[in-house]
């Protein structure tokens, strides 16, 4: 059946996503950034905020962007951004 051949390639989401503070981050990490290329990381801030990179030339350059995204939608006055995922490989503890 060509049908369980193409439900075979689709990309499996990662259940440790729904770890993430807001649904929209999940999303974002399930359906862009797993299947991302190039260096690429995930960060997020416990108040709710969440930024991604990818296609970066290096792994601190992917950090540092992210983390950058993850700062437009922490709220004000709350803990700073964290990086959760580089490269596909979740940060201790998570």
């Amino acid at each position: 059946n060509d049908s369980d051949d193409e439900q075979s390639i689709v990309f499996q989401a990662d259940p440790r996503a729904a770890s993430l503070p807001k649904l929209e981050a999940q999303s974002a990490f399930n359906e862009s950034y797993l299947s991302a290329k190039g260096h690429k990381a995930f960060a997020v801030s416990p108040s709710g905020g969440w930024g991604w990179a990818a296609t970066r030339r290096s792994q601190n350059e992917a950090a540092r962007d992210a983390l950058l995204d993850c700062e437009t939608r922490r709220p004000t006055y709350t803990a700073p951004c964290e990086l959760v995922n580089v490269n596909g490989q979740w940060a201790q503890g998570r």
